[in-house]
């Protein structure tokens, strides 16, 4: 029998999936607040954000399986 992954850890990593989510759209409203336009330099570090971001949520979801 498969060992199965305790039903809070299950929801905890379920949830930093969705704030993960969360943090890359808080980071693109950011870009834009200060004057409205996303510039080259920050949509730089948004896709480095966004790949790391995207990389750390496979991570989780293998672990979910």
């Amino acid at each position: 029998m498969k060992n199965e992954l305790n039903p809070y850890l299950k929801v905890t990593i379920k949830n930093e999936i969705m704030r993960a989510d969360t943090f890359l759209k808080q980071c693109r409203a950011a870009a834009l607040k200060d004057d409205g336009v996303v510039t080259k330099e920050e949509q730089e570090v948004i896709k480095k954000l966004q790949k790391a971001m995207q990389d750390y949520v496979k991570t989780l979801e293998k672990i979910l399986g």
